[in-house]
Order: C-alpha cells, then sequence, then structure tokens
C-alpha cells in the first residue's frame, strides 16, 4: 500500500486578507492608544487633542473615528489600559498576602511608589481626575474584592462598598495630583496609606504596622502602555 502525504490546506485569499486586516487595524489602535497616553498626561482631556493624537500617530482622521468616536471614547480606553497595565504590576504583590488589610496596604503603597518614580504616569491620572480611576479591571474588581473581604473579616468597618472603594480612591486622587506636581519624599506613601486604612475602620496601631511594611516599585516591561509614561 503506498502512504501519501495528507492534502495541504491552502488558506483561502479572503481569510488571509480579513487576518492581515485585522493585525493592521489592531496595530493602529495600539499606536493611537500609545501616542493619546502621552498627550493626555500632557494636556489632559479638556482641550482639544485629538489632532495632535492623529498627527503623533501618522493616521488619517478617518482611520482615528474608525476606532473612536469621541475624543472622551479614546480616553475611556486609555485609561482602562492603564489600569489594567498597574493591576498587572501591582496584583501579583498584593495576591503574596492572605489578609485583606495587608493586601489593601500593599497595594496602595505599590501604587503610590510607582507614581513617585514615574511623575508622568501621576500627571495622567490627575488630569484625567475621577475618569482616570473609574475604568478597568483595578477599580471595578480588584480594589473591591479585598475591600470587601476586609469587611466580612472585620478588620474594615462595615458600610456600603461604593463607599469604602470612595474613601480609598479619594485620598489617592489627591497624591496623584501632588505627585504630578512634586516629590513629596518617602514618607508620604505610608503616612498616606495609614490614614486611608484608619478611615476604613483599621485600628491605628496596626495601620500603622501594615502601611509601613517595605514594598518594592516593580519594573515596567517595554511593551505595557506605562512604557510610554516613564520618565524623559
Amino acid at each position: 500500500m503506498t502512504i501519501t502525504d495528507p492534502p495541504t490546506l491552502v488558506t483561502p485569499p479572503s481569510d488571509h486578507r480579513q487576518r492581515v486586516a485585522a493585525q493592521r487595524r489592531l496595530r493602529t489602535r495600539e499606536r493611537l492608544l500609545c501616542e493619546a497616553v502621552q498627550v493626555f498626561a500632557r494636556q489632559g482631556l479638556g482641550q482639544a487633542v485629538i489632532g495632535q493624537i492623529i498627527q503623533q500617530a501618522g493616521v488619517a482622521r478617518g482611520t482615528f473615528y474608525n476606532h473612536f468616536a469621541t475624543d472622551e471614547a479614546l480616553y475611556i480606553a486609555v485609561a482602562s489600559e492603564v489600569s489594567d497595565a498597574i493591576l498587572q504590576l501591582v496584583d501579583p504583590l498584593v495576591l503574596q498576602h492572605t489578609h485583606p488589610a495587608a493586601r489593601v496596604a500593599c497595594g496602595i503603597n505599590t501604587v503610590l511608589s510607582l507614581v513617585r518614580a514615574q511623575p508622568k504616569l501621576a500627571r495622567f491620572l490627575d488630569r484625567g481626575g475621577v475618569m482616570a480611576l473609574r475604568h478597568g479591571t483595578l477599580v471595578n474588581q480588584v480594589v473591591p474584592r479585598d475591600l470587601l473581604a476586609g469587611m466580612q473579616a472585620g478588620c474594615f468597618s462595615a458600610q456600603p462598598l461604593p463607599l469604602a472603594v470612595d474613601l480609598l480612591l479619594g485620598p489617592l486622587q489627591m497624591a496623584f495630583h501632588l505627585h504630578a506636581h512634586e516629590d513629596p519624599g518617602p514618607a508620604y506613601g505610608p503616612l498616606m496609606t495609614a490614614g486611608i486604612l484608619r478611615a476604613l475602620g483599621l485600628a491605628a496601631v496596626e495601620a500603622s504596622a501594615l502601611a509601613n511594611t517595605p514594598v518594592h516599585c516593580p519594573a515596567i516591561a517595554p511593551d505595557s502602555i506605562l512604557h510610554w509614561l516613564q520618565n524623559e
């Protein structure tokens, strides 16, 4: 019996063209996001920034609107990418702790160490205001996860979850504003972390101990959107 090789499957030309077009579209979107995050860090959302982003990305205006209907839609996409990139850096460190209050302390301290090391990231988060914080997995899933666990464990005061999230994010927003304009020094992060933990209901002694647990600033990967917000 003669054994013959199986027939070679040939990708139809239409499938190949669709795949190439999809890859091109993805690359264009990534280029727009990387240029946009830098423009938003410099100028914020409230100015006519689309023209600058289009020029820096090297795309036509029509191409831009194929991806994003408005500058606000673009900002939401960028903010979600930044949030998820921070999550990828911070959450593995947070999950090394089992105590929910220790997780919250680690998360706050690590984020503050990150914005202290990267003032452009602080400026992006500051100039975006609430919109910079309200999108992405970090705020909508991970922060509530640990706050709820803390309330269930009895280390945080029982309160509506949205209020607990606001007690954490409100001071952080002010911390981002400060870091965007000056370096407050190494003592600021633990003091802010302890204050947030106490606002959530943790005892002062335990809050201070957790807030002063050493953390290290995680390294940013070259393919992360945060790479575009590193120091000049």
